[in-house]
């Protein structure tokens, strides 16, 4: 078995300790809306060749339309075993760095999906260029990455009510260990503006920001 880099490790450990509450009270709707607001935008045809960068454990992979062709890639192992238990052979699955050149054509993909994923990275820049090169023209390509300084003050306002854990059971109470980045809706425009053209903006409870982009 090859050698795992500290930066797998990190993502599987990440990814155990810190599973998206799809199914926990308040957390699980807030994720559901997320889910069907990347739906809508990125209106999955059958004809379409789709990847998800990313996917964690399926959940969002498996929600959206089956297509012609479904790929998830994610760098942890632990994610990927998962996913692949929950998608049963409805898509192939690609263990990769997204901040390192993605070892798949160029043009492939229709439809690509980077959904809670940018603020875990060190260089969100690489994976905006791997989502370039690896979209066809006039793909749809959705991102979506939480608005932390609304979250953060949300977390304030209900840890002194005394509600938070109760209404978001195991959240931390700061920005999370996961998060590597800060995103605000600034800040995502200049991330994209120099090679996408931002086509819509949806908020999911104004706790997520998710977006529909087309390349330029």
């Amino acid at each position: 078995m090859p050698h795992k880099s500290d930066l797998e490790k990190w993502n599987d450990a990440m990814y155990v300790a810190h599973p998206t509450p799809y199914q926990n009270k308040v957390a699980g709707i807030i994720e559901r809306a997320r889910a069907r607001i990347i739906k809508e935008l990125a209106m999955v045809k059958k004809s379409d060749d789709l990847i998800e960068i990313g996917c964690e454990q399926g959940v969002l992979l498996d929600y959206l339309p089956d297509c012609r062709k479904k790929v998830g890639l994610d760098i942890s192992e632990v994610a990927l075993k998962d996913a692949k238990r929950r998608l049963d052979g409805r898509a192939r699955f690609l263990k990769a760095d997204a901040e390192k050149p993605i070892k798949l054509p160029a043009n492939s993909f229709s439809v690509l999906v980077c959904s809670q994923t940018l603020e875990h990275v060190k260089n969100p820049e690489a994976i905006m260029s791997n989502m370039k090169r690896l979209s066809k023209k006039n793909a749809r390509i959705v991102i979506s990455v939480p608005n932390e300084l609304f979250m953060l003050r949300i977390k304030t306002i209900f840890k002194k009510l005394g509600i938070l854990q109760w209404l978001f059971p195991g959240i931390e109470e700061g920005v999370s260990e996961w998060h590597l980045q800060v995103f605000t809706d600034k800040k995502v425009k200049e991330l994209v503006e120099d090679d996408f053209e931002i086509v819509a903006h949806r908020r999911a409870f104004n706790i997520y920001l998710i977006y529909l982009l087309r390349k330029k």
